[in-house]
């Protein structure tokens, strides 16, 4: 039960809890459909104790998540939530949605090519022998595949997640099915099912490995509270690693009207005294969070910048963009992992994945590249 309730939280705090709904719904009618339409949804006393609860639930997933629940709100305003892609095809963007179609497609033969092979008999074979489940199948599937191909959505293969396990429930029960026309002897559908689900644990087990390979991100936190003074200024791009952040570096991101402070800095800042703070704790502003640069950041001394980079053009694309900060010559002073070169394999393996196969097994730390750089002071400073 307990896992159920965070498995929902999870889901309530993203968007995609929308989309679990219209699944809900269409159980719940299945459940009442000898009657009337009004009595399903207007009168039955469950389906609105059901929904007054979901709703007094909605403070709780703001508090966990303000930067999601934010995020998807405005989209929902700008009509890119529910319905997003018939939206966007409705306004004559029909074509920028095709092309999240297509991009999701090759996605789906990069990542997981077995479901790619057999996910139209899958779902065609539930269609032709139970219809109701074909429809909780696709009361999920199709709704949320044409809101993340919408036009105003940022395409990202991460974002395919939720339907592969709704296409592999439909995908088994066409090979069960297919395996049980055909085959007769008990004993050899025993060992086709195993052979089967053999193939298919070895890319989940291959991903988990990967994943127990050395953390760059880790290595980085730990390099900087053994060898960076606590109170230091940090400048950080691409989002390199999580830090402790002192009271000043709160109110500075709080102060500045951050869209992404969080839940938990909000709780540092206002329910813990400076002295209770986790220790060692630094001065940092990350530049994602303020593309516009504020004057207030430009006044900032900093004393270092840390970079994370998945490749030669990121890494020079932040580089670049040092001088708007008023930052002049720095040195390089580490770089994690140690071994690491400009010509290193590089995989962000939480999320981008393409051809598996090929490109885990080559994986040799987890997360990106991140170098430490420190900041000349002039003699002003």
């Amino acid at each position: 039960m307990l896992a159920g309730i965070l498995i929902g939280a999870s889901f309530g705090v993203h968007g995609i809890g929308i989309f679990v709904y219209l699944p809900f719904l269409f159980i719940h009618y299945q459940l009442n459909k000898s009657h009337r339409l009004k009595d399903i949804f207007i009168f039955n006393k469950y389906f609105i104790i059901t929904n007054i609860t979901i709703f007094c639930f909605i403070p709780l997933l703001y508090f966990l998540n303000q930067y999601g629940f934010k995020n998807y709100f405005n989209l929902a305003l700008n009509g890119s939530s529910v319905g997003s892609g018939i939206w966007h095809i409705m306004q004559g963007k029909a074509i920028s949605t095709l092309k999240g179609v297509v991009y999701y497609i090759k996605t789906l033969w990069e990542y997981e090519p077995v479901i790619f092979l057999f996910f139209v008999p899958g779902l065609l074979s539930v269609f032709l022998k139970d219809r109701r489940a074909f429809y909780l199948i696709a009361s999920f599937v199709f709704p949320y595949f044409l809101y993340i191909s919408s036009a105003s959505i940022f395409t990202m293969p991460r974002y395919l997640a939720p339907v592969i396990p709704f296409l592999a429930l439909a995908i088994s029960y066409f090979l069960y099915n297919a395996i049980d026309s055909i085959i007769k002897n008990g004993i050899l559908k025993k060992i086709l099912v195993a052979i089967f689900c053999l193939v298919m644990i070895y890319l989940p087990l291959l991903w988990l490995f990967s994943l127990t390979k050395p953390s760059s991100r880790l290595g980085a936190r730990d390099w900087i509270y053994g060898h960076v003074a606590e109170n230091s200024k940090l400048l950080t791009f691409g989002r390199p690693v999580m830090l402790n952040e002192n009271s000043e570096s709160l109110r500075f991101a709080k102060n500045l009207d951050n869209f992404y402070f969080s839940s938990r800095q909000n709780y540092l800042l206002t329910q813990m005294r400076e002295d209770e703070l986790p220790r060692p704790y630094y001065f940092i502003v990350a530049s994602e969070d303020y593309p516009d640069i504020p004057r207030k950041i430009n006044d900032v001394a900093f004393d270092y910048v840390l970079v994370a980079w998945w490749n030669n053009d990121e890494r020079s694309g932040y580089l670049e963009d040092l001088s708007e900060y008023g930052i002049g010559k720095i040195d390089l002073i580490k770089r994690i992992p140690a071994d690491a070169t400009d010509n290193s394999f590089n995989l962000e393996v939480a999320q981008r994945t393409p051809k598996p196969l090929i490109n885990l097994p080559r994986v040799k730390f987890v997360g990106p590249i991140i170098d430490v750089y420190k900041i000349e002071k002039t003699q002003d400073e």
